[in-house]
């Protein structure tokens, strides 16, 4: 250290009083040299500090114009859907027939939906779960729509043809909504399991409602359900169906699991016409 050390200014610095100095107005400022052999710090991770500290800012802030441009589409967006024109979302008149199943509802009803639909499917469920339960409470129970379910086992789905003919094993037993309602709630009991365990889960889920557990077993068992499923896959290809949920709301298509708000604006103009 030299003798004569320089003095810096103490304004907006907090002072050191541990050491007075002659000079009230200065004092003296000892920097220790940073030596990269007596630190853990070798040149190296020093540079990598500054470029992860880079690499991190530009990160941030990417992410804050993302959260910005989300926001302002999000202000900018059309307005919801239950607001929309109704033929905005639904499609041109098709002829398709509610199929074998019991349907929901009163004959005399105004409104007929069918819907083409998969119980492994997740978009189904949350149809199922956000919206059934509200339309069948304001328009199935009081008459002024009937509902229709029918089968559209996808592919990519390995249980739902299983699931299909369990409902309607479970409908021999006049018990296919009941079937139809667990399923649905039962969801993430069957969703997963290996073929060779599937039927027995799907018997189970019969038994809790019940139903003749041996009876259903051997229904199952037998693919006494498999053509009546595929006869409804036909139907829909037949309608134009190419995926699952499909609505026909008095003939016209309305594709996807859509909120309780677009079909209630859809079911209330189709009551008026």
């Amino acid at each position: 250290m030299p003798k004569n050390p320089k003095t810096i200014s103490t304004e907006n610095v907090e002072k050191d009083t541990s050491q007075p100095s002659e000079n009230n107005e200065y004092f003296v400022v000892r920097v220790p040299k940073l030596r990269f052999k007596d630190s853990p710090l070798s040149p190296l991770w020093v540079i990598l500090l500054l470029v992860f500290s880079f690499l991190l800012g530009m990160t941030t802030m990417k992410l804050q114009y993302t959260e910005e441009t989300l926001n302002r589409a999000i202000a900018q967006a059309p307005q919801a859907q239950n607001e929309q024109n109704p033929g905005s979302v639904l499609g041109e008149t098709v002829n398709v027939d509610a199929g074998s199943l019991p349907m929901l509802g009163s004959e005399d009803a105004t409104v007929t939906i069918i819907e083409f639909s998969d119980f492994q499917c997740p978009y189904c469920k949350r149809f199922y779960d956000e919206t059934y339960s509200q339309i069948k409470k304001d328009y199935v129970d009081t008459g002024k729509v009937r509902l229709a379910y029918r089968h559209m086992p996808l592919a990519i789905h390995p249980n739902a043809q299983d699931a299909g003919e369990a409902s309607m094993c479970a409908n021999d037993e006049g018990k296919f909504w009941e079937y139809h309602d667990t399923l649905f709630e039962s969801f993430d009991t069957w969703n997963g399991l290996p073929l060779e365990s599937l039927s027995q889960g799907l018997t189970t889920l019969a038994t809790q409602l019940s139903l003749d557990g041996d009876s259903f077993a051997e229904c199952l068992a037998s693919n006494k359900y498999e053509e009546a499923v595929k006869e409804d896959m036909a139907a829909g290809a037949q309608a134009g169906v190419t995926g699952t949920p499909t609505f026909f709301i008095n003939g016209k298509p309305l594709v996807g699991a859509y909120p309780y708000d677009t079909f209630k604006t859809i079911i209330e103009e189709e009551l008026k016409n």
